[in-house]
């Protein structure tokens, strides 16, 4: 895996200590044990093989070690293969371990985790096969049940020749020949590796056996090799068909993107379980490609598949992709939100539990909390035209109920874990909550009053006082009501003490000044602007754009006092300061209808008698030639 690809979603849960427990004289004669595991780099692939070596070591050093030792070696396998169950190469080598450690019952059932875990595996699903075959030859219709479930995941495989010849082989040793001449029937239209072999050998077979077919074999022949020459061209170009946690080369990348489209261009031709095993072989190398996954689920949805293909092929990446792919992950909600109409139960569940992930993931993302709202109302508290005022008022009213018993007991830290809502909310995106009981109460139930007292109440909270969405709809509100007493606070205690982003503050300061010019009239501005240090809602918004400490009375006394600075003094001259001369009877900040009544008097200086007393250190006269000397 690049340095790019960070975590996955298996890594939000803490990993437990493999090795606790373990007696102290076990651990100080494995020392290379306990340090590949303390040492181990979970994100390389020479680390955790380096592991797994270690650990067939220690099984070869003791033979038959203790029932500790024994949990600790297999859970750190399960460890690693949970995290990275496309390591079929560390299926097979952990299949040995087990059957070393614990015998054959247990090695079996390792293979039948890997192939639950990695699905569309050919080679796992052949050794698990090829195992129950073996060591089960009496399980007849449990090995057949688990050939038609392989059959569906790997069957239309390009390479998955092997897998047929051992079911053939099966149902040969069964005499089945009804059933081994189904399996010909459905080979003969696969575009296989080796499909001219199953020809030649269908053909044999029904000479042997004496049986005939409906179909035209040489027809079927020649589509089939048409179809396997034109994707030959992108077959012979894979070079690397398995998973690793390195880059997958540029080349593979890009033969990939191009079969991947030939074969969705092609779909009026190709089969769509052919196409689905294409997709499912390019996303083993390629895991970690998110555009890969959504090209996929794209064409699903086009091809009209069941809901439950395309729910499961997200949950698969939403579960294997890095956690800063985003776009799928929300591309996911938007589709359960989608097909809610069609199974409102079952799509209610799946969204919750997948929101419920996405929280522990971004628990910052504060946009995860408003799609659960939305959804939550929809499904628990929805309206309709035909239903009586009073029941929608009664719904309602429950819901800003529940609202506020959940973002008090949050606040209270004493959480009702049978209250879904409760189970999500957090620091972040408690304010969310908050704007949306007040928004009901505003905008649904129409009590302004009670809205005024949630506003007055839940500001003065830490965790509410710089939500943007709480201040925005703060503002709404009291815009609503031409409220500018209201307004003009809110305007002066942005950015002192209501603390928000810059060109949030800065879009509202633009709007204000507009709404203020659109619903005021002059006789209100005059009676906001009579007195010299009132706030001045037309001036005062523009002065504050970019500027959100911005403080006009302020500003007045700082430059009143401006002559007493250092920078005032030097007057451009660093280290010389002079007490420079100033007008003390200024008229500039007079009254002007006051000059009318009396002439102006004479200026006024202070300092005029210090201009000649400049005092200059001449720094080159008086050290450094003194110091030559």
């Amino acid at each position: 895996m690049s340095d790019e690809t960070h975590f996955t979603i298996e890594e939000i849960e803490p990993r437990r200590d493999a090795l606790r427990g373990l007696d102290t004289l076990f651990l100080q004669d494995n020392e290379a044990l306990v340090q590949a595991y303390r040492d181990l780099d979970w994100s390389n692939i020479h680390s955790l093989t380096q592991m797994v070596d270690t650990i067939e070591q220690t099984v070869v050093k003791y033979g038959d070690p203790n029932d500790s030792i024994k949990l600790a070696l297999e859970t750190i396998l399960w460890q690693i293969l949970r995290k990275y169950p496309l390591l079929f190469g560390f299926w097979k080598r952990f299949t040995t371990i087990e059957y070393q450690l614990f015998g054959l019952k247990k090695s079996i059932a390792v293979l039948a985790t890997s192939v639950k875990w990695f699905p569309t595996s050919l080679e796992l699903w052949c050794d698990y096969l090829n195992v129950l075959c073996v060591n089960n030859p009496n399980e007849k219709d449990f090995i057949r049940k688990n050939f038609q479930i392989a059959k569906g995941l790997i069957g239309k495989q390009f390479l998955s020749h092997p897998f047929w010849d051992k079911f053939i082989e099966f149902e040969v040793g069964q005499e089945n020949w009804d059933d081994v001449q189904k399996i010909y029937e459905y080979i003969i239209e696969i575009p296989l590796h080796q499909y001219a072999r199953f020809f030649t050998a269908y053909k044999k077979f029904l000479n042997e056996k004496n049986l005939e077919t409906t179909r035209n074999i040489d027809i079927v022949l020649k589509r089939t090799q048409t179809i396997v020459n034109e994707i030959w061209q992108f077959e012979s170009k894979i070079k690397q068909p398995f998973f690793n946690l390195g880059e997958v080369l540029n080349g593979d990348l890009e033969n990939w993107s191009k079969y991947l489209k030939f074969v969705i261009d092609s779909s009026k031709s190709l089969d769509k379980e052919f196409i689905m095993s294409v997709f499912d072989r390019c996303l083993i190398p390629c895991l970690y490609h998110e555009k890969v996954w959504i090209m996929y689920i794209n064409w699903l949805t086009k091809e009209d598949v069941p809901d439950e293909v395309i729910v499961d092929t997200y949950q698969r990446a939403s579960t294997f992709l890095p956690l800063d792919f985003k776009t799928l992950r929300y591309d996911f909600l938007k589709f359960l939100k989608k097909k809610y109409k069609s199974n409102n139960i079952l799509f209610n569940k799946i969204f919750n539990e997948t929101v419920s992930r996405f929280l522990k993931i971004w628990p910052n993302d504060v946009s995860l909390m408003t799609e659960y709202i939305s959804m939550w109302k929809r499904h628990s508290f929805k309206n309709s035209l035909d239903q009586p005022p009073k029941e929608i008022l009664e719904k309602q009213t429950s819901f800003t109920k529940i609202l506020e018993a959940s973002i008090t007991n949050y606040m209270n830290n004493q959480i009702d874990t049978e209250v879904y809502l409760q189970t999500l909310i957090n620091d972040k995106n408690l304010s969310i909550v908050v704007v949306e009981l007040i928004k009901t109460t505003w905008l649904v139930l129409k009590n302004n009053m009670q809205t005024r007292k949630y506003f007055n109440f839940y500001q003065k909270n830490s965790l509410i006082k710089d939500s943007v969405p709480f201040w925005l709809t703060y503002y709404k509100f009291e815009k609503s009501n031409v409220n500018f007493t209201k307004l003009n606070k809110f305007i002066r205690q942005l950015g002192v003490e209501i603390y928000l982003p810059t060109t949030v503050m800065n879009d509202i300061l633009t709007d204000y000044r507009t709404f203020y010019l659109t619903h005021s009239n002059i006789v209100m501005y005059e009676s906001s602007t009579t007195d010299l240090n009132a706030f001045d809602p037309i001036l005062y918004p523009e002065m504050k754009i970019s500027n959100p400490k911005y403080d006009p009375i302020v500003d007045i006394k700082a430059n009143s006092e401006r002559y007493k600075s250092t920078e005032w003094k030097e007057a451009g001259h660093i280290g010389i300061m002079a007490e420079r001369p100033q007008i003390s009877n200024s008229i500039i900040e007079s009254n002007s209808g006051n000059l009318v009544q009396r002439p102006l008097n004479l200026p006024n200086f202070r300092n005029l008698e210090k201009i000649n007393q400049v005092k200059i250190n001449d720094l080159y006269t008086g050290e450094f030639l003194s110091k030559s000397k």
